[in-house]
């Protein structure tokens, strides 16, 4: 899929579950934080691509609380994750896509691989936001599932 599917199919999968209305900057932050855990502590190529993936995930997501659209990462170097940390911590959440896009390449790992991985594994996920977090769908009581089926039948993806 293209990178610009990705990142739209993305943004719209975050605005129908609710991200957008009931989440906030810092809740996506730190979600971005967790998955930089993850990248730290990666034990094979797979994880660290997946979490690569996973963060930028988050940081489409505390792009939209910065109130501009986003745009498609630009060609950065980039050689640690120092650097993207640091854009993320300046509120520069585009220019730090960028700069993972740009980690990627040192990695010699594909960024649109990356962004798949995440995409594949959230694509399905069913649930609803809960005080800022995402509650899984079996966790819901049958009015909240009632509302994550409304806001699915409003999707629309590529």
């Amino acid at each position: 899929m293209k990178l610009e599917t990705l990142m739209t199919n993305v943004y719209q999968w975050s605005k129908v579950r609710g991200i957008h209305e009931e989440s906030d900057q810092d809740a996506q932050v730190q979600k971005f934080c967790e998955e930089l855990g993850e990248y730290l502590t990666l034990s094979s190529v797979e994880e660290g691509m997946d979490a690569i993936g996973d963060m930028v995930v988050c940081l489409i997501n505390a792009q939209y609380f910065e109130g501009e659209e986003y745009w498609y990462p630009g060609d950065l170097s980039c050689e640690t994750i120092a650097d993207v940390v640091n854009a993320v911590d300046s509120g520069q959440y585009m220019f730090a896509i960028s700069l993972l896009k740009g980690l990627c390449d040192w990695h010699d790992w594909s960024f649109e691989e990356c962004l798949q991985m995440a995409w594949d594994e959230i694509k399905h996920r069913r649930g609803l936001m809960i005080d800022k977090k995402f509650v899984k769908w079996e966790n819901l009581n049958d009015e909240q599932r009632t509302e994550v089926e409304r806001r699915e039948a409003e999707a629309k993806y590529s």
